[in-house]
């Protein structure tokens, strides 16, 4: 059913749509930014897909905007969706009412005017509680869906390197200095370092024998976005001259994003992962505004889990990723949207029981 105005009263937001170079030039210095909001990323995932920005302004400021990515649905209609969006320029006092007054706008634009199913997953809140998705469900929106795992490891940059260390579980940190005593280098790349990382993470493919369902072919689109501070970096872990570790991190924004990782077999008797993620972290702090370091999830893989959480330290907890949200204004558009769901959710379940069948082992992160 369409919004009704006559609840919660929420700033006025402009929504402007823009192109994939406008869009990127804006989101450059918004404190929220994931791969999710970049135009080359969505773009590169597949076919059949229009991507969209759009951003809102408040009396002529910018304030925040969304990547939707529209999709035609099976059944009827389209679904118009934005993973860890709409995102905020500066994550203010006002934030939650911002944020909630953007969902607003989109549901104004893409549910009651275009008809579309609206589908919102707002991104994880590191510096306290997830913002109140309460106003959003109160002017029709319904909660939807869980992430499979759905929290996050989140690193606190702004810890000391001195309280950083101290903070490692105990086991995490022996590893670390031992590694530190291996003679491994530490080394920062550009777009020129993706041919080694590509190397890397094929051999590492095929030598665990892992069914890679990740969007790892999306990194070579990732590293042309015109904005070059929102192109991923590469980082890598040498053991003399050979590459032994890599990861791809998204460095743009105050929360930084693991994307990607490999490892060769030469890297776990030195623990060179641990050596990366250390690395990584100091040159985040030393060279960006991060105030995060988001490791994701573990996807249930008990290894993952002892390692991320051994990292981002004993104090650290979990952080929450909010379930999804949709509307429709109309009932019949709302029914093929949640079923279209409801199929998708089916198949991805049994591709993950095929794929910890087939990868019964899962390599740590870089």
């Amino acid at each position: 059913m369409p919004l009704d105005s006559n609840r919660s009263v929420l700033p006025h937001l402009d929504l402007i749509p823009v192109n994939h170079s406008t869009w990127h030039t804006n989101i450059a210095d918004f404190d929220e930014v994931s791969r999710y909001q970049l135009a080359n990323y969505e773009t590169a995932k597949g076919p059949g897909r229009i991507v969209e920005p759009v951003l809102f302004s408040r009396a002529g400021e910018i304030v925040g905007g969304a990547l939707m990515v529209i999709r035609p649905m099976p059944f009827l209609g389209k679904l118009a969706s934005t993973h860890w969006g709409p995102i905020l320029r500066r994550r203010d006092t006002d934030a939650p009412t911002v944020r909630a007054a953007m969902i607003d706008a989109l549901a104004k634009e893409y549910g009651d005017r275009r008809r579309m199913m609206v589908t919102v997953w707002t991104p994880p809140v590191c510096d306290g509680d997830p913002d109140d998705q309460g106003l959003a469900l109160e002017r029709g929106f319904r909660s939807s869906r869980s992430w499979p795992d759905p929290y996050v490891h989140v690193l606190d940059l702004a810890q000391t390197e001195a309280q950083m260390r101290q903070n490692l579980a105990g086991k995490w940190r022996h590893h670390l200095k031992k590694a530190e005593q291996s003679g491994l280098t530490f080394e920062v790349a550009g777009a020129d370092g993706l041919p080694e990382m590509d190397r890397l993470y094929a051999e590492m493919l095929a030598r665990k024998g892992f069914d890679d369902r990740s969007a790892y072919h999306t990194l070579e689109a990732m590293m042309k976005t015109e904005e070059q501070s929102l192109r991923p970096r590469l980082f890598f872990v040498r053991q003399g001259e050979t590459a032994v570790v890599g990861a791809v991190v998204l460095t743009a924004g105050t929360q930084a994003h693991y994307l990607y990782g490999a490892t060769a077999d030469a890297a776990l008797p030195v623990n060179a992962g641990h050596f990366m993620q250390w690395s990584v972290a100091m040159w985040l702090k030393a060279n960006t505004r991060a105030q995060w370091y988001n490791l994701g999830a573990t996807d249930g893989v008990e290894g993952l889990r002892i390692f991320k959480s051994g990292f981002t330290g004993k104090s650290a907890k979990p952080v929450f990723v909010p379930t999804s949200i949709d509307y429709a204004a109309r009932p019949v558009v709302a029914f093929a949207g949640r079923t279209m769901f409801k199929l998708r959710d089916a198949l991805r379940d049994r591709a993950v029981l095929g794929k910890s069948a087939n990868n019964p082992a899962t390599p740590k992160p870089a």
